[in-house]
């Protein structure tokens, strides 16, 4: 776990010229609150969430850059597992959220932003839950079905492969 002392905007995580992602998470269980995250190329992650990990991401920036989350690729290999609660991504290209695989996302109260692209978030074979959020509705289904259900403030998502390659 790693939280900004000073509040929200107080630490910023910014990947060096020219390489991305500014943050990899490769374990369970990992979190950020109240952090700035700089993506060093807009078309690349900023966050990048590895098979099997899981990462709480609340009051944060992700500015530059995509949130990346892969699964597994088959159902054996477990799920990975993202939280985004109260946070703002912008400044993407393509996609602000990219998921892909055995993915488990929620997303709370955040805007997805500022895309330059097809749209604001890209699923592939993943699940996953948004609450009041901005930005989220504008979502590219990788090949399988989609499918949206709009509740008063809330959107939820869910993508499941049909088989076949994708």
């Amino acid at each position: 776990v790693l939280t900004a002392e000073h509040g929200r905007g107080s630490v910023v995580i910014a990947a060096p010229p020219g390489e991305a992602p500014a943050v990899t998470v490769d374990g369970p269980d990992c979190a950020l609150h109240n952090i700035t995250v700089w993506g060093s190329d807009a078309g690349l992650p900023a966050v990048s969430v590895s098979p099997g990990a899981g990462l709480v991401l609340e009051e944060c920036s992700v500015e530059g850059g995509r949130v990346q989350v892969k699964g597994p690729e088959d159902e054996e290999g477990g799920t990975t597992a993202v939280v985004l609660r109260r946070c703002r991504v912008e400044g993407a290209r393509l996609a602000g959220l990219h998921l892909a695989g055995g993915v488990r996302a929620r997303l709370e109260d955040t805007a997805v932003t500022g895309v330059d692209g097809t749209g604001n978030g890209r699923i592939e074979r993943a699940r996953g839950h948004a609450r009041r959020t901005h930005g989220v509705r504008d979502v590219v289904a990788a090949p399988g079905s989609t499918r949206f259900v709009h509740e008063d403030d809330a959107v939820r998502i869910e993508c499941r492969s049909r088989g076949g390659k994708e």
